[in-house]
């Protein structure tokens, strides 16, 4: 690699970085306000988000019949 190219990705990272960083505080200063009125559920979910503790939970579609549906229809 050269050095423009280099520069250029050092660039982007701290600018991901930066993001990140803004991010987090956002959430932080958010479950701050809502903690202040007292809604704890939010706290908890803003809470799991900044842990990384998000977890899909996905359930397969089914027919009428309880089968559970393979192909697109």
């Amino acid at each position: 690699m050269d050095t423009c190219t280099k520069g250029v990705e050092e660039e982007v990272k701290q600018s991901a970085r930066k993001g990140k960083r803004n991010f987090i505080k956002k959430l932080a200063s958010e479950a701050e306000a809502v903690a202040g009125k007292r809604d704890f559920g939010t706290v908890y979910k803003i809470t799991k988000q900044l842990c990384g503790n998000n977890t899909s939970h996905s359930m397969p579609v089914k027919e009428k019949q309880g089968k559970v549906i393979t192909a697109e229809k």
